[in-house]
């Protein structure tokens, strides 16, 4: 099988199939292999296969319908510690079927535990430095659905060695994701990021070093607690969404860079600005050379 890593979580790898990799796909499917069988071969996901097919013009068979789980044994299996995602896979259904099912039986609901993370003072300086001058923090807000919008928080840092994402992700786990560039001759992205619940961990290490970032891990944590206020699901008032946007507004404003605008207007203001700029310093007897581009 052709290597395309894309982007690798702890235990699993995800990646982007060549074109070889999809004739194969493509007549295994014609053969009978299901689009969930391909998925698990390939280890990509379902829909990445059942996508994949519709771009190549084939009609994705549908989905039968699945015999009556048992209940009784999958509650058995969770209560004495099992996953909903390893039940899932063991019954061929998605863990959220899993999750519903239970719950519809008043069984609660563990909460997905997040990975432990343990650094030493010495390198939660070192990665809030690192966090400070290549990392960045947004808030992320779902398509709203039947049950309102939902936000999420992600942190993650970019670079271009690949050792230092690599580091990142051996001390704190997470994901790590590579962004090709076109030319070729420019090198590839590299990326370490977590969310929510993994992401207030690691704002807390961090959050005594930081000092750039420090605003927008402050906001952060503040949406956080606004979020996991609420049961997962539940529908949001008008006043929580707009406390949640106010928080996402703030961290996007911090975030912003600037914006360079092609326009007329525009380019004559910065070009009188900078003729005003050159003849402050020039009568204040500084000799600054200003390069406008």
């Amino acid at each position: 099988m052709a290597k395309g890593i894309i982007i690798h979580h702890p235990g699993k790898i995800y990646r982007r199939l060549s074109l070889r990799e999809w004739s194969l796909v493509v007549r295994l499917y014609k053969n009978g292999s299901t689009a969930s069988k391909l998925a698990r071969h390939f280890r990509v996901s379902t829909p990445t296969i059942t996508s994949g097919l519709r771009r190549r013009n084939l009609t994705v068979r549908g989905s039968f319908k699945r015999p009556a789980l048992n209940w009784p044994k999958i509650k058995m299996m969770y209560t004495r510690g099992k996953s909903a995602r390893f039940i899932g896979r063991a019954y061929d259904v998605q863990h959220s079927s899993i999750v519903r099912g239970l719950a519809r039986r008043g069984i609660s609901i563990r909460h997905r535990q997040t990975l432990e993370v343990n650094l030493s003072g010495y390198e939660r300086a070192y990665i809030a430095g690192l966090f400070d001058g290549e990392g960045t923090i947004v808030i992320g807000v779902n398509k709203q659905n039947r049950k309102g919008s939902s936000h999420w928080i992600g942190l993650s840092v970019a670079n271009t060695d690949q050792g230092i994402i690599n580091y990142l992700h051996k001390k704190m786990g997470g994901s790590v994701s590579c962004n090709l560039r076109s030319p070729l001759s420019i090198k590839p992205v590299w990326r370490w990021g977590v969310t929510t619940r993994h992401a207030l961990v690691v704002i807390n290490l961090l959050l005594p070093y930081l000092r750039i970032k420090r605003n927008r891990a402050l906001l952060a944590i503040k949406l956080y607690k606004r979020i996991d206020r609420y049961p997962r699901g539940r529908i949001l008032s008008e006043f929580e969404l707009s406390q949640r946007e106010n928080i996402r507004s703030k961290i996007k404003k911090l975030n912003g860079r600037g914006v360079f605008v092609n326009h007329p207007d525009l380019k004559r203001k910065r070009y009188d600005y900078m003729r005003q700029f050159r003849a402050d310093h020039k009568d204040a007897g500084h000799h600054h050379h200003v390069h406008s581009s």
